[in-house]
């Protein structure tokens, strides 16, 4: 039996004023989350009685341990059934509570130079009850300042400036202790009541400018500084006689994350030839380079591809409702978990996957669609090492191959 809970509310002002001969807006709000959850599991075990067989479909079989709890289970030859004490050991009771208050204000400096100035107060309460009734509470305050700033160059043409700072709190149900055994995938996962949040404080820098044809194209840097960053730790342990894959979320030491992205977005509907107007091309790069600091080694930052880039080409046509949009997607390998050392660090190979989706209107209102996804059909390739260097090793392959979706979407 698992019961979760998720409560909440927000009040959010607008106050006009004036300052310096402009018109500005000071917002503040206030907002409360509540969620909870209860895992109350329980397990019987019945064991075969000595001598006994039970009959299925193509043959007899002596079956040692039979876990069931279906209401013919009284018609088998089973011995009484007993609950396996085991099984409730990771059951417990967990909550969040998350009181955050905030005021902003934009604030017009000249009649190019304008900023947006904010703080976030943010109190965070967890709570839990573990099986063996070990209950632990904490709480702490954050203070999240933030400043941007954008200058007009001319009508089509910013460039922005931002200051900001960050807060990432960990699963409140990874708070509780927990040791989870699956014995069949040999795996352990494990829960960590010293998990601590992460905070960050990071820089961007963007210059965007605008075409006359609905068209972007944008330019930006960026920085973060993150400390107690959370991350993953995956490791092979001895267990039951056995080697046994253990995971385990943990703050994973410091890390700086620094790069650059490039966006482009345009229509051809500025052109003469009427057939590609309304055809048009998007196209966004990212390139990341992180290095956190975890147990005395260097490494990157988990989740966090060194390049990234989407390209579409798409055609809209609201004079016969057609809308087409053909995106390939590509990610460069990304580190999972971390190991023991960088033999044994869990990556994810690199993904190059195509995609398709169209929207043809019949009605007015209504419209049939189709989306094809994974055209290329890429596999998950998890390794052992980082796929780039000679000693990586793979671990595992999924495949989920291609998957489709078609039907009518009808618009009040």
């Amino acid at each position: 039996l698992t019961v979760d809970g998720d409560k909440g509310g927000k009040l959010n002002l607008q106050i006009p004023y004036s300052l310096m001969g402009y018109n500005n807006t000071l917002k503040i709000g206030a907002k409360v989350t509540s969620k909870d959850r209860l895992m109350d599991r329980h397990r019987s075990n019945a064991s075969v009685k000595s001598g006994q067989k039970i009959e299925v479909q193509g043959g007899t079989f002596n079956w040692e341990r039979v876990y069931w709890n279906d209401p013919l289970v009284g018609t088998l030859p089973f011995n009484a059934f007993v609950e396996d004490a085991t099984y409730p050991a990771n059951n417990y009771e967990a909550s969040e509570t998350i009181i955050a208050g905030f005021a902003m204000s934009d604030l017009k400096l000249t009649d190019q130079l304008s900023t947006l100035v904010g703080v976030r107060l943010e109190n965070t309460s967890t709570s839990y009850t573990s099986f063996k009734k070990v209950t632990q509470d904490a709480s702490y305050t954050d203070v999240l300042p933030s400043l941007h700033f954008t200058y007009r160059y001319s009508e089509t043409t910013n460039f922005r400036l931002a200051l900001t700072t960050g807060l990432s709190r960990p699963n409140y149900t990874n708070l509780v202790p927990q040791f989870i055994v699956d014995d069949n995938a040999k795996t352990i996962s494990k829960s960590n009541p010293d998990l601590k949040p992460a905070h960050s404080k990071g820089v961007d820098l963007l210059y965007e400018t605008y075409t006359n044809n609905l068209g972007l194209l944008s330019a930006g840097i960026f920085y973060k500084r993150i400390e107690d960053l959370l991350t993953g730790s995956t490791v092979i342990e001895p267990y039951n006689n056995s080697q046994y894959k253990v995971t385990q979320p943990i703050n994973g030491g410091n890390a700086d994350v620094y790069g650059f992205e490039f966006a482009f977005n345009q229509r051809f509907n500025f052109l003469d030839i009427e057939f590609f107007k309304p055809f048009g091309i998007y196209f966004n790069y990212t390139y990341t380079h992180s290095k956190a600091n975890f147990e005395s080694r260097g490494m990157p930052l988990t989740g966090n591809p060194k390049h990234i880039t989407n390209f579409a080409v798409f055609y809209d046509n609201p004079e016969i409702g057609l809308q087409v949009t053909v995106t390939t997607i590509y990610r460069a390998p990304l580190l999972n978990s971390v190991g023991t050392n960088e033999l044994n660090d869990f990556w994810f190979d690199e993904e190059f996957r195509l995609d398709i989706s169209a929207s043809q209107r019949i009605w007015s209102n209504l419209h049939f669609f189709v989306q094809l996804n994974n055209l290329t059909n890429q596999k998950e390739v998890e390794r052992y090492g980082d796929p780039t260097k000679d000693f990586s090793r793979l671990e595992q392959t999924y495949e989920f191959g291609f998957s489709g979706l078609a039907g009518f979407r009808f618009e009040l």
